[in-house]
């Protein structure tokens, strides 16, 4: 399910997720699932290439993207991103997720593309959460 994934927050966090008393946890999943939710609602194409990402490895190529999206050859990627990034964005300056949390979806380019997205990433720490 996408809605548990959508904030990548710092390690500590989430090592002491367990450790929260069970109304604080309860809170901060509820972020996490509002994050994927309205993800899910203005960006329903980023959403599915951020699971589809998480399933192998946290990568997805800029083909399986293409396809999953249903994308002309010819449409550029640029800008990708920016609805994920605007949506954390979003919810940082409401204070319901905490500055300097990791990139949730980042671009990722080789020699290969010459300038193009090669694919894109998924932090490996937010794997599991995409994945629930």
């Amino acid at each position: 399910m996408v809605a548990g994934c959508l904030v990548v927050p710092d390690a500590n966090v989430l090592i002491n997720l367990y450790r929260y008393s069970s109304e604080a946890r309860d809170s901060l999943l509820s972020v996490l699932a509002s994050l994927g939710q309205r993800l899910f609602a203005e960006a329903p194409v980023q959403a599915s290439v951020l699971r589809r990402a998480a399933e192998p490895d946290g990568f997805i190529s800029r083909a399986d993207v293409y396809r999953i999206a249903e994308y002309d050859a010819d449409r550029s990627l640029r800008g990708f991103t920016r609805p994920v990034r605007r949506i954390i964005q979003d919810f940082q300056d409401k204070g319901l997720v905490p500055g300097g949390v990791e990139g949730l979806l980042s671009t990722s380019y080789d020699d290969e593309t010459a300038g193009l997205a090669a694919g894109f990433t998924v932090p490996d720490s937010v794997v599991p959460f995409v994945l629930r």
